[in-house]
């Protein structure tokens, strides 16, 4: 997983969380053997998964791996999806405070 950090830690640019107009935020949050992990997709990285769209019914869902007691983000098809249609998902945000930023996030 590229960009992974533990959650807490000095890992997570806190430049920014504390600056989202300047950069943008893009964590994805998880858990994984009793940690808390995000990664960070605001930076390229050449990773193809940061750069799928949100949609409350994405045709997408992420699956955690465990691969070599490393955790593993993948993406995994929800149904059949016909070619040349976007691929999306749900990014799970839920926080109140984020949400009333960022309305789209409820469609």
């Amino acid at each position: 997983v590229h960009n992974l950090c533990v959650c807490g830690s000095s890992g997570i640019n806190a430049e920014y969380a504390l600056q989202p107009d300047k950069f943008g935020c893009y964590m994805y949050y998880f858990s994984f053997k009793n940690k808390k992990y995000c990664v960070d997709g605001t930076a390229e990285d050449g990773t193809l998964g940061r750069l799928l769209n949100h949609s409350i019914n994405g045709n997408v869902e992420t699956k955690l791996v465990d691969v070599n007691s490393a955790p593993v983000l993948i993406l995994v098809a929800k149904t059949d999806i016909p070619p040349n249609t976007e691929l999306c998902y749900d990014y799970g945000e839920r926080s109140k405070d984020v949400i009333d930023s960022h309305p789209w996030l409820t469609s």
